[in-house]
């Protein structure tokens, strides 16, 4: 059985299989910045080192799985109220969830969007390892497709989120590739959050 099988199956070492599919997918990402360059060394430092790097009770750093929300659209970005700046739906892992089935669950519960992964399966983007708040997230990024309908997030979240925004293709600059078709794992993505206001998060 592959490791994505046996992780998807819910069969005794799902978690193992997991944490090895996700240190296969980190060594194999085509970091091309020097904070992906950074980010990928850092995780694979932290994944050697925890025991259980999917819980954010086991240790300060964990992992965080978020999304690039593409539509026919835009890019969905949201605003989030008390760092005051527009960021992907994402956030912390809950008991036996994996980082691309955390994007999915997180997008919806955050702009009310029904997405999914590509054909083929979960696609990983983009990494990040940055501060948030206490925490210490190693954050993975993974493309979503959304149909062309209005965000409707519930009421609840916008009383965190202050507002969603449609990033238009034609307002990305020249380095960014962001459709289903051509994003990849070379794709160049801004950082989402500066250092100051990274270490006020906590998602």
């Amino acid at each position: 059985m592959s490791l994505v099988k046996e992780a998807r199956t819910g069969d005794g070492g799902r978690h193992e299989a997991l944490v090895v599919l996700l240190r296969t997918a980190v060594d194999g990402f085509d970091a091309v910045t020097p904070r992906e360059i950074a980010s990928r060394d850092r995780f694979l430092l932290e994944l050697n080192r925890l025991v259980d790097p999917f819980d954010q009770d086991a240790d300060p750093v964990h992992v965080t799985g978020s999304a690039i929300v593409v539509g026919s659209r835009g890019t969905v970005l949201h605003l989030h109220k008390r760092i005051g700046v527009w960021m992907q739906p994402g956030g912390h892992l809950e008991p036996g969830e994996a980082p691309w089935e955390a994007a999915l669950r997180e997008t919806w519960e955050e702009t009310g969007l029904p997405v999914c992964h590509p054909e083929g399966g979960e696609r990983l983007v983009h990494l990040d390892a940055h501060p948030a708040g206490a925490h210490f997230h190693l954050d993975l990024r993974y493309l979503l497709l959304s149909d062309d309908i209005d965000p409707a997030p519930p009421p609840a979240r916008v009383s965190t989120f202050g507002g969603l925004h449609l990033l238009r293709p034609s307002s990305l600059p020249t380095k960014l590739s962001w459709t289903a078709s051509t994003a990849s794992s070379s794709t160049v993505f801004p950082d989402e959050v500066d250092s100051s206001a990274a270490s006020k998060l906590e998602m």
